[in-house]
């Protein structure tokens, strides 16, 4: 935040989106969901600009459909996932990891609207596109999420499998916060 008036005088949209969306981020994570939200507007207003791709467009509305997640607005969530999923689809370039993590997050609100069934499909897809990507966190996130929505369909043995399978993901990783997360699950 308080670089942003220094990006901004450097006449780089580009730089000034990459450093809202971080922000906004950064707030979300650290409880500032409606300031998070506030700064990635400005992010979203500047991504309408010809220079940036569909790919910029989807991560900024990503970034605010998890804040709306945070603030319970589900259907706004859904919505702007939605619309990030569409520009990912669109994109020139592949956006495997960004469409990993959206299907990702989309699945916890299908499971908050005890829409299971599509939060399973939705888990399997950012399952799938995370081993697309050969990115190990991304894999082990998506094998997290797919294991709540296997626990919550009643898959019991599923669940835990998925779990395991992310545990030993975290456990490479050295990553303790998850592995904390995984082992309270299991």
């Amino acid at each position: 935040a308080a670089a942003r008036a220094e990006v901004g005088a450097t006449g780089l949209p580009e730089l000034e989106v990459r450093t809202l969306s971080g922000e906004g981020w950064a707030r979300m994570q650290n409880g500032d969901i409606r300031g998070g939200i506030e700064v990635l507007q400005v992010a979203r207003e500047l991504t309408e600009l010809v220079q940036f791709s569909d790919i910029e467009r989807a991560d900024v509305l990503f970034r605010l459909g998890c804040c709306r997640y945070k603030l319970s607005s589900i259907s706004s969530a859904i919505g702007l996932f939605d619309e990030a999923l569409a520009l990912c689809e669109r994109a020139e370039l592949p956006a495997d990891m960004l469409a990993s993590q959206i299907y990702a997050w989309r699945s916890r609100c299908r499971r908050r609207q005890s829409d299971y069934e599509a939060a399973r499909e939705d888990a399997a897809r950012a399952l799938e596109l995370a081993q697309s990507t050969n990115d190990p966190r991304a894999v082990a996130g998506a094998f997290f999420q797919a294991s709540f929505v296997a626990e919550k369909m009643g898959h019991l043995i599923l669940s835990r499998q998925y779990a395991q399978q992310a545990r030993a993901i975290y456990s490479e990783l050295n990553d303790q916060r998850n592995l904390g997360r995984i082992m309270l699950n299991l």
